[in-house]
């Protein structure tokens, strides 16, 4: 390699001087430090680079890096700007009258089931929960470093663009998820890595600059505009900390002391794939007071942002704004809605889904894997994912946690006690579905196309299961557990429509004692018609009377074959009250 100019000079000079020389060499090298101080620089940083171990795994991932390279981000405001509250009749004070008057969107306790969407560069580690943060951390990293080379030189940064989502179809997904019964999607903005996958500018670091270089979000949206599903998001990122490790180093080994890439500076970026952006904008500052206060005020205007842009109806956060301050968390609900009144002609469409918090019209409560266990006065929602991890793993290719006869009975069960869906689907690397997710969702489709109106507008009913003496009733299912053959989910439209969900598929006779004379009677309100949706012949069916409950109710014969597989549905219609 050429020495630079510097040393070639530094090697001229002769150290065995007089005082008089001395200050003359002193000059001399204060005028040389003058002239070539790029050159020292480029010394250390050859030094400090000389100083790593081999590190062939991560050379061998360096031309595919290289290949794509950066985009240029748009300046990020520096400081930040304050944050603001956009003006509107709602307000940051949860006592204020704008919200007793508030109605939560008809639409979405009417349309019950959703998409989500986990899906960025968290999917090249699906196998692990929050890949982001474990790509530094010991437990994990021997894994990670076999696959990508060590973090001093390739971090998650680095990993992110690796992602390329080559055959991401936002279409071909929307068209699929309407056929099969969904009535909104809500894509992910950001995991907790804050990876944003929208055209972010006080995230630089997004999937316009690195990666796929498409604006993930716009994509979405416009999908769901073409097939008529309702556009949400959901986001990860206020989680501060989270990638904290980033700033740390080996203790041990061959790597020790040499920092990880969360030190890295814009400088640093000079010559690689990512010149022109700046670590801290991803990582935030070292110092933890610092870095808190920075990325909480870079996650609101990022946030607001993305209302504005891309006007989703459903703010789904995972968490409670937990991880900032609480002006802050109420500042963002108040401008949500100010923003989406908006988008709407004056009146929001949008809700704000939380965690752990009970629910309001203004605030949906969303319970992560499990489900209310009885019914609420305010719809809440589930969010689950067809397979066990979150993000996208091999074992995808061969499994599902849910089949297309759970899912149904799913649905029933949390639509019964005031409940929507939000189900995740785990996209390869590269966007596309894993076959098994796709067969699965198809089963469930064709289920819906017979039955849907039992699901779709509807509201509980005065109990939401049969059997609700019974020990045999799970009233708490785990999130993969089948419910039994003969189990029983009701749901009401209007005052006098009634539909019983039965799991499997009833041999000859149902029996269902919630609408015998014990119960209906003493509402006043005889059963007047029953139906089997999905059948053409005439149902027969009567009130059997007992000396017990479990011999009393509305006996129906099942016709010679069913409508449908997984589970049958019986509309029920009642006399008008007097």
């Amino acid at each position: 390699m050429k020495e630079p100019a510097i040393l070639n000079k530094l090697k001229l000079l002769q150290f065995n001087v007089s005082f008089s020389q001395f200050l003359l060499l002193s000059a001399t090298l204060t005028a040389l430090i003058a002239c070539c101080g790029s050159e020292i620089m480029a010394v250390e940083a050859a030094v400090q680079k000389d100083i790593r171990p081999a590190d062939p795994v991560y050379e061998k991932w360096l031309p595919i890096l290289n290949a794509n390279k950066a985009k240029t981000p748009r300046p990020m405001p520096n400081p930040l700007p304050s944050v603001e509250l956009v003006s509107g009749p709602f307000s940051p004070d949860r006592h204020a009258s704008c919200w007793k008057n508030f109605q939560g969107p008809q639409w979405l306790y009417d349309g019950k089931l959703g998409i989500g969407l986990h899906w960025g560069p968290s999917s090249m580690m699906g196998k692990y929960a929050w890949p982001g943060r474990e790509r530094y951390r010991p437990d994990y990293m021997k894994e990670f470093n076999e696959i990508y080379g060590h973090p001093s030189n390739m971090g998650w940064k680095d990993i992110a663009n690796l992602w390329r989502a080559e055959k991401f179809d936002a279409e071909q997904l929307g068209s699929l998820f309407k056929r099969c019964g969904f009535t909104f999607v809500a894509a992910q903005a950001a995991h907790h890595d804050r990876f944003d996958v929208f055209d972010s500018t006080y995230r630089p670091w997004n999937s316009i600059n690195v990666g796929p270089h498409r604006d993930i979000l716009k994509e979405w949206r416009q999908a769901c505009l073409k097939f008529g599903l309702r556009f949400g998001i959901t986001d990860h990122s206020d989680w501060t900390g989270y990638m904290d490790d980033a700033f740390g180093a080996d203790k041990e080994g061959l790597w020790k002391g040499i920092p990880y890439d969360g030190r890295q500076t814009k400088a640093d970026g000079i010559g690689k794939w990512w010149q022109g952006l700046d670590p801290v904008d991803y990582y935030g500052p070292p110092d933890p007071k610092a870095n808190a206060e920075f990325l909480t005020r870079q996650w609101y205007l990022r946030s607001l942002e993305l209302v504005r842009k891309y006007k989703p109806d459903i703010w789904w956060q995972d968490g409670n704004f937990h991880n900032m301050p609480v002006e802050m968390g109420r500042n963002f609900q108040a401008s949500y809605y100010n923003l989406n009144a908006q988008q709407h002609g004056g009146k929001p469409e949008g809700i704000v889904i939380l965690k752990q918090n009970p629910s309001t019209p203004a605030i949906m409560t969303n319970y992560e894997i499990h489900r209310s266990v009885q019914v609420t006065p305010y719809p809440w929602m589930m969010d689950t994912t067809c397979y066990g991890p979150w993000f996208y793993d091999k074992s995808c290719e061969t499994e599902c946690g849910y089949t297309s006869e759970l899912l149904v009975q799913t649905v029933a069960d949390i639509v019964s006690r005031n409940g929507t869906l939000l189900l995740n689907v785990t996209l390869r690397p590269d966007g596309t579905l894993p076959d098994p997710q796709t067969k699965m969702l198809e089963g469930f489709g064709r289920w819906m196309a017979i039955n849907r109106e039992a699901i779709f507008g509807t509201r509980p009913w005065h109990v939401f299961c049969e059997n609700n003496y019974s020990n045999l009733e799970p009233i708490q299912p785990g999130a993969w557990d089948k419910l039994k053959p003969g189990e029983v989910r009701y749901t009401a439209k209007g005052e006098n429509v009634v539909y019983a969900i039965v799991m499997g598929v009833p041999d000859k006779r149902v029996l269902l004692t919630q609408l015998g004379e014990s119960f209906g009677g003493i509402m006043g309100r005889d059963v007047v018609a029953v139906q089997l949706l999905g059948c053409d012949e005439k149902i027969q069916w009567k009130i059997e009377r007992s000396q017990n409950l479990s011999g009393s109710g509305l006996a129906i014969t099942m016709p010679g074959k069913a409508p449908c597989d997984f589970a049958v549905v019986f509309k029920v219609t009642l006399a008008k009250a007097d």
